[in-house]
């Protein structure tokens, strides 16, 4: 049985919730023109430790991987090109584990990977964080 959670998110970091707990992997819709960040974070709000995936960042010109919810921190893996439409869901995926985080484009998990780093702090992922910038993003989970 599958089940999505909608919510549209602004320039605050929101609480998608515990969604991903005990998971390795998600997958998930987002209609943006620039700036969708997604956070996979220990906890349920950027205090806690966790990595942060930049969609369409730098005017919808690149996406990256971070360390932690430090604003213009390292990005530490960058796919250059546009990832995002403003009038249509883009389909992602993300999966994570030990510390390897990989981001690919579309339906199928390991298909379309865009970015991939393997971080040195492993972190056991319990929730997800949206944000958008400079815009609004509305973002579709299915769980």
């Amino acid at each position: 049985l599958s089940t999505d959670i909608q919510i549209s998110s602004g320039n605050v970091w929101q609480d998608v919730g515990p969604i991903v707990s005990r998971k390795w992997s998600l997958r998930f819709d987002v209609r943006a023109s620039q700036d969708a960040y997604l956070g996979l974070s220990t906890g349920n709000s950027t205090t806690f430790n966790g990595y942060w995936i930049v969609l369409g960042g730098w005017t919808n010109t690149k996406s990256c991987l971070r360390h932690g919810f430090v604003y213009a921190s390292t990005c530490f893996n960058t796919h250059y090109g546009a990832s995002l439409n403003a009038s249509e869901f883009v389909k992602f995926w993300v999966k994570w584990d030990f510390g390897n985080v990989c981001v690919g484009v579309g339906d199928t998990l390991e298909n379309g990977q865009i970015l991939q780093y393997n971080f040195s702090n492993a972190y056991a992922i319990n929730n997800v964080l949206v944000k958008s910038s400079s815009n609004t993003a509305n973002w579709m989970f299915h769980l």
